[in-house]
């Protein structure tokens, strides 16, 4: 592999950061901010947010997160447009994944990008970046909204009695 992979690229650097490879896991993440994310943007941005997250809970590099926050919060905005953009209060449909090129409103990116705003508003807070904390929690919570409600209207309750939840919502 000669390339860097997303969003799997981020995963590597969350183990590693774990592990206590810190320096490894901020230049992945340093790589990460400076590449365009194509071909499903909205999932990769919301890696970048969980991925910067969880490298500042766990190593609370207060400059990763000065020279990033520029860069995450042009991602938190991205995202706030498309949510204020749909009726649903979701991000836009996106490809699936590289080996599957449907549009999709994607559960998996969908939940990532909650996720990544949620963890990201917490280090924003933690770092005295008040008013970036807010709006990344206010949209994490109108995305919750729209993510709860088409969760409710595509799941399915199977013969068996389980509840089957698919990856491609609505």
């Amino acid at each position: 592999y000669q390339q860097f992979s997303y969003p799997e690229g981020i995963d590597v650097a969350q183990v590693l950061s774990a592990h206590g490879f810190d320096a490894v896991s901020r230049a992945i993440l340093v790589r990460s901010l400076g590449q365009e994310p194509t071909r499903y943007p909205n999932w990769k941005i919301a890696q970048k947010l969980v991925g910067s997250a969880l490298y500042y809970r766990l190593h609370r590099d207060r400059s990763y997160v000065e020279s990033a926050t520029p860069v995450l919060r042009g991602y938190v905005a991205e995202l706030g447009r498309q949510i204020a953009a749909s009726p649903r209060g979701m991000l836009l449909r996106e490809r699936f994944s590289s080996d599957i090129k449907d549009s999709v409103f994607g559960l998996h990116s969908q939940a990532v990008a909650w996720q990544g705003l949620n963890a990201i508003a917490d280090v924003w807070s933690a770092t005295g970046h008040a008013h970036l904390a807010a709006n990344a929690r206010r949209l994490a919570s109108r995305l919750e909204r729209g993510l709860r409600r088409a969760v409710r209207e595509s799941q399915r309750r199977l013969p068996d009695g389980s509840l089957f939840v698919p990856a491609r919502l609505l």
